[in-house]
């Protein structure tokens, strides 16, 4: 019987895919509950400010327990974080304090800099390189699979009994996300700490740093930014989901074949096709309007373009990680913070001195320009 994925990624697969169901109930809803709760659009953006801030400060004691401790202490506290962060969430959309979204930026800083951080020294290190980017798209693709009912599932819960059961829905399937994982240290000849740990950028190139800002600067305007978007010109919980929910019917297909081209050695080729994708769409985004439609088109082609340029550049991240080790990862997120401090500050001043239509085009046109740095990275040696 064939492998969906190598044996060594089977834990990370699932516990990927039972997390991210549990989040997705959310996460596209998350801007729209903060601006329910009270928050303009530029608080909304000092809300991802602080966010990446206390990221940039927390990743290195964070990477400092994983490296010691191993990925599944890692990700047994980020999806505990996840949880913690998701009653946060029902306590806020009950009070609006605005003293409460301090700390849920600081816990979900610590959420994602656990996860991350432990996912890409695990990946990194057990899986298989002559089969890496399928087996990265067979993961993206479970997920997304996933992704085509939860958040549909996540607006009529909503809806029909309100952002508390929501939010309490996700923090319990988030929390049985650390079955799967409770034996991930004894994969791959178990977990090693690397010495000389350092909270620098001298763990990875300036190329790969450059491009590493890049895509995250890009990414999150996507990903982060376009919930935002839906939030302000559709203010609905059921058309948001459904949107998202058709977007991510696309991918699942295009992904599939991106995969197969990687292996066969056309890595960056692809990650060029891809940046060149995403960027169009981003400038697309420009002409996007309040119509429910021309928004589902917009975001189809943008999570059909990422899947098409985030599977050759998690496969050449990984190979880079694998190489380089733990300090690679740790300078490669200090980049990716720095790239969202960046971001979200500049957006967060326009949004407070002008009007909306002039933050989205600005964001959505920086992404264009800046999504071709991922470029930068350097060529994964065969």
């Amino acid at each position: 019987m064939k492998q969906l994925v190598a044996p060594n990624l089977v834990g990370i697969m699932l516990s990927q895919l039972i997390v991210n169901a549990g989040r997705n109930l959310v996460g596209i809803f998350l801007p729209l509950l903060l601006m329910n709760g009270g928050l303009s659009l530029w608080q909304v953006c000092a809300f991802y400010v602080i966010y990446a801030v206390m990221k940039l400060c927390v990743n290195y004691p964070t990477i400092k327990i994983i490296n010691q401790y191993g990925a599944r202490v890692g990700l047994i506290s980020a999806y505990s974080m996840s949880a913690i962060f998701m009653i946060m969430l029902v306590i806020f959309t009950l009070t609006g304090s605005l003293a409460l979204v301090i700390v849920m930026a600081l816990v979900m800083a610590l959420q994602n800099s656990f996860q991350w951080n432990s996912e890409h020294l695990h990946i990194s290190r057990a899986m298989d390189g002559s089969r890496k980017s399928r087996d990265l798209a067979m993961i993206s693709n479970l997920d997304r699979i996933v992704e085509i009912f939860v958040p549909a599932i996540g607006g009529a819960i909503t809806v029909a009994f309100g952002p508390t059961w929501l939010a309490a829905t996700a923090a319990v399937i988030i929390i049985i996300a650390i079955i799967p994982v409770w034996n991930i240290d004894k994969i791959a000849g178990g977990h090693q700490p690397d010495k000389n740990l350092a909270y620098n950028f001298r763990g990875a190139p300036t190329r790969d740093l450059v491009a590493n800002g890049a895509f995250n600067f890009h990414t999150a305007v996507g990903t982060m930014l376009w919930p935002i978007y839906l939030a302000v010109f559709i203010p609905n919980f059921q058309t948001i989901g459904l949107v998202t929910s058709i977007a991510t019917a696309a991918t699942v297909i295009v992904l599939y074949f991106t995969a197969k081209r990687s292996d066969k050695g056309k890595t960056y080729r692809v990650l060029t096709e891809g940046t060149a994708m995403s960027s169009l769409v981003h400038l697309g985004r420009v002409f996007a309007s309040s119509n429910p439609v021309s928004i589902t088109v917009v975001s189809s082609f943008y999570k059909i373009a990422l899947a098409y340029q985030g599977n050759p550049w998690t496969s050449i991240y990984y190979a880079h990680a694998r190489q380089r080790g733990i300090h690679y990862i740790l300078s490669m997120e200090i980049a990716g913070d720095l790239a969202y401090i960046v971001l979200w500050g500049g957006l967060g001043a326009i949004a407070y001195f002008t009007h909306s239509s002039i933050f989205f085009a600005v964001a959505f046109i920086s992404a264009a320009i800046v999504a071709w740095g991922c470029q930068f990275i350097t060529p994964e040696k065969r």
